[in-house]
């Protein structure tokens, strides 16, 4: 299965306190990010290296569009509307598109897990990353 299709001027925060950061390269709202060690956000991926799947890091959702150096906010817990169709029911992890977002069952060998949050409808996410550090098997 694909990457979500995610509507960037439909992502927004329902619950939750977003942070104030900088983006270390180009971002479109929406995307799944983390926190590298120079403290800018990057696009988060499941088959980058263990640090781009969220591990040791914080993982979030940018809430808007920003070109590297500018200021961005992140969701990195809460429920937002992700400008997608979901599916109740099921768990959603990094994609191996970077930035991307998508089931979980998708993800294959030998990618790194990192789920994202579970729907609470077809429209909103619980965000609550969880960052194993293993590729499956």
């Amino acid at each position: 299965m694909a990457a979500l299709t995610i509507t960037a001027a439909s992502v927004a925060v329902v619950t939750g306190t977003p942070k104030a950061g900088v983006a270390g390269e180009t971002i479109t709202q929406g995307m799944a990010v983390y926190k590298a060690a120079n403290g800018r956000w990057y696009k988060a991926q499941c088959d980058g290296s263990l640090i781009e799947s969220g591990y040791g890091t914080e993982v979030g959702v940018s809430l808007n569009s920003v070109a590297a150096g500018q200021p961005m906010d992140v969701l990195t817990d809460g429920t937002y509307t992700v400008g997608a169709t979901l599916t109740v029911g099921l768990i959603y992890a990094l994609s191996a598109t970077a930035g991307g977002i998508e089931v979980a069952t998708a993800i294959v060998s030998p990618q790194y897990m990192t789920v994202i949050g579970v729907p609470i409808s077809t429209t909103v996410l619980r965000l609550r990353p969880i960052a194993g550090g293993q590729t499956i098997a």
